[in-house]
């Protein structure tokens, strides 16, 4: 079983024991389709090539969007004026990318990988403000950030969430590239309790 797999059927357990949840995800993907959420958060998270957000997409999207909310998760955004170009396109996507301001570098590797490429930042950042959490954060320096470029699954996000604790996004149309991260402790709590059949697999 895929990881992708895996996480489904974990959500779809959750469904059985609490039917109410199935209409609150329900009622939520329906939301997320009519657009009443902030689009970068949700693009962040999945953005489609075709078809609607499912109760699968809204489940992911609910748990980072609380969690970022509740100070669980930090979400931060490098705005610099580029939207990528389709996976094919490596080189003109990293030329793209050589305009991250300092102290940000990324590469795009493209192809079929477990991930579009990576992103790092040399030293610490301060943030004042992110979307959804006010108040000075301190983000430690990082290196090879799983960078995932265009589309892509909710399922993808929070496997990467889940396994390196942090990702960073660059969805189509978008001229930022949002990077999401689990606060230590929080994962650490999260690791030994919610999350260890996936997270250990």
């Amino acid at each position: 079983m895929s990881y992708h797999d895996h996480l489904k059927a974990g959500i779809e357990q959750n469904f059985e024991e609490s039917p109410s949840s199935l209409s609150l995800y329900t009622s939520l993907a329906r939301r997320m389709n009519a657009g009443g959420f902030d689009k970068r958060l949700v693009d962040a998270v999945a953005q489609k090539s075709r078809g609607r957000y499912d109760v699968y997409d809204a489940w992911v999207y609910g748990q980072v969007h609380a969690m970022v909310k509740g100070g669980e998760m930090v979400m931060f955004t490098i705005e610099f004026g580029e939207t990528p170009c389709a996976d094919k396109e490596v080189e003109k996507n990293n030329r793209k990318l050589a305009q991250l301001p300092l102290p940000f570098h990324a590469k795009f590797l493209g192809g079929n990988r477990d991930f579009d490429g990576h992103l790092s930042w040399d030293k610490p950042l301060m943030l004042s403000h992110n979307v959804s959490f006010d108040g000075s954060r301190t983000i430690e320096a990082a290196e090879n950030v799983p960078l995932e470029v265009g589309y892509t699954q909710s399922t993808t996000t929070w496997v990467h969430l889940c396994q390196q604790q942090t990702l960073a996004r660059w969805p189509y149309g978008h001229t930022a590239i949002y990077v999401i991260q689990w606060r230590a402790g929080d994962w650490n709590a999260r690791r030994e309790g919610a999350l260890p059949s996936l997270v250990d697999k």
